[in-house]
């Protein structure tokens, strides 16, 4: 069953009263149309709403709207809050589904009382004020229900959010440092540049480093900026780079590594 997303209204002022036995999302959508509107209201979930409280709601209410649906006909705490209303001499609106018949005795028990059937909450509401049941003196804004545990969850969010950042911030700035420009203007003994998905020794020339690691780059072709004054000594590649790179061979140290 879809939740009610406004808390039942508990001011001073006026307020409609909607009873339903829950099977159905019908009347919720009924209930916060007419929170929408905005009405005062307090919906009544037989079986979830404590029945001395509602026997409360019933006698206050300006009138009192009852959702008959397949489960309402058959529960006595529904017809008990119906039997209430009547007693305390509050206007009784039936809203009735097309395939619901009423028994004989609640039929003529509401014979006196508005009645049709429900055909949306649009329509419903149009009725209502065409029967002057939802007048200006019901009108209020109704608050929206905070759900328990959503600020736990918000907190919960926010740090896996921090954790994903977090994470992304440290692969990428390893991503980096697979890169040549991450390192230009460096001086360094070794520099691993392996598996970095290079295509291009570009920027090479720009880095003082005595033992290279490319293995693992195989989209590399053109090795020529390892032949620049001041190159690597050592070159290490893979042997999926052997039918480019073996032209380093006579220029620098070269290591087959993988």
């Amino acid at each position: 069953m879809k939740s009610f997303a406004y808390e039942n209204y508990t001011g001073e002022g006026k307020y409609l009263y909607l009873c339903t036995t829950g099977e159905e999302d019908a009347p919720i959508y009924l209930a916060e149309k007419l929170a929408e509107e905005p009405v005062n209201l307090v919906l009544d979930i037989v079986g979830k709403e404590a029945p001395a409280e509602m026997a409360e709601k019933i006698a206050g209410a300006s009138a009192c709207l009852f959702f008959f649906s397949t489960g309402a006909v058959t529960s006595a705490a529904f017809r008990n809050r119906v039997n209430h209303a009547i007693a305390c001499g509050k206007t009784v609106v039936c809203l009735r589904e097309s395939f619901v018949d009423l028994a004989h005795g609640m039929e003529m028990q509401l014979a006196n009382y508005p009645a049709f059937v429900y055909a949306g909450p649009e329509w419903t509401i149009h009725q209502l004020k065409e029967k002057k049941i939802l007048t200006p003196e019901v009108a209020g804004e109704m608050p929206k229900k905070v759900w328990k545990g959503t600020g736990k969850y918000l907190v919960i969010a926010a740090v896996m959010a921090a954790i994903a950042v977090l994470v992304l911030n440290v692969y990428w700035n390893r991503q980096d440092r697979k890169t040549i420009v991450y390192y230009e203007g460096q001086t360094m003994e070794s520099l691993d540049l392996s598996d970095a998905g290079l295509i291009t020794l570009s920027g090479i020339e720009k880095i003082s480093v005595k033992d290279l690691n490319i293995s693992g780059n195989p989209a590399i072709t053109d090795f020529s900026p390892l032949l620049l004054p001041g190159g690597p000594e050592t070159v290490r590649i893979s042997q999926d780079m052997l039918k480019y790179g073996h032209l380093l061979k006579d220029s620098v140290r070269l290591v087959i590594t993988k």
